[in-house]
């Protein structure tokens, strides 16, 4: 399962969001705070093996699948 932790008022995330969506990626949106990340910059997306944590890294893993 992918997940997406987000933030409410974040653009990126909804561009994120809507690139899974365009590519029929199922995932699952959590707050962003329920990830206790190191970093504090949304969104991060867990892939199932691995957390990405920057929109060139989420964007290339989007462009992999």
């Amino acid at each position: 399962m992918i997940y997406i932790y987000t933030l409410p008022t974040c653009p990126i995330c909804e561009m994120v969001k809507h690139k899974l969506q365009d590519k029929n990626i199922q995932y699952e949106e959590r707050h962003f705070e329920e990830g206790n990340f190191n970093t504090d910059r949304a969104p991060v997306v867990f892939t199932g093996e691995t957390y990405l944590m920057s929109p060139m890294a989420i964007n290339d893993w989007i462009k992999e699948v």
